[in-house]
């Protein structure tokens, strides 16, 4: 009897042992196949995603719209920060974006310069949110190119000062038309008398010599 409660609690304790490993094996299943969805919409959108330590501004991760924008391939970027990624002379206004995202004050930064890795520059409306990934705080930003955006807006700004002086012009040439006008009827005027004039001046002056 005592073998026979034996064996039997080695079986319960087994199959316990089973479904353990049986529900740690679904567990890690759903994980890999949720981190395999997320792994395939973040590489599959086409802006460029980031993922940065809120703390440190260290990047985590990019997906590779990003990496193009940028130049860099995903290992390079993982190497890091804010700091490298845009022109110094801008850095404390990216920070202070970077900073304000982080703390949910806001979620957008329009037409921030970004640095290359050959060193030119575009610029990018960059939105942010703030997002926990297992026990670290990082921030979540979309990359959107505007440098065609922005090159529009300056010929239509450059078209508009055009006009502008195209106007400026027209008035100025308006109001000289009147002074021009009356200075011409005289030189017209000046230009018929004068032949009569010359001609009354060499008769008086026939009949004085004479």
């Amino acid at each position: 009897v005592a073998s026979i409660r034996d064996d039997r609690g080695e079986v319960i304790a087994y199959m316990g042992a089973q479904r353990d490993v049986t529900a740690r094996r679904v567990v890690e299943r759903a994980h890999a196949e949720k981190e395999e969805r997320f792994r395939s919409i973040f590489h599959g959108v086409t802006e460029g995603i980031l993922l940065a330590d809120a703390k440190t501004r260290r990047f985590v991760m990019a997906n590779r719209p990003l990496c193009e924008m940028l130049g860099y391939d995903a290992e390079e970027i993982t190497t890091l920060g804010v700091a490298d990624i845009h022109p110094p002379e801008h850095l404390a206004e990216v920070v202070e974006a970077f900073e304000r995202q982080a703390r949910s004050e806001t979620h957008e930064a329009p037409e921030l310069p970004v640095l290359r890795k050959d060193g030119t520059v575009f610029y990018a409306d960059i939105s942010s949110v703030p997002v926990r990934f297992g026990d670290r705080d990082l921030l979540l930003g979309c990359f959107r190119d505007v440098s065609d955006r922005r090159q529009l807006q300056a010929q239509v700004a450059q078209t508009d000062r055009l006009a502008s002086l195209g106007m400026l012009a027209a008035g100025v040439a308006h109001e000289l038309n009147n002074p021009l006008s009356y200075v011409l009827y005289n030189l017209e005027s000046l230009t018929d008398d004068l032949p009569r004039f010359l001609a009354a001046t060499r008769r008086c002056m026939d009949i004085g010599i004479q």
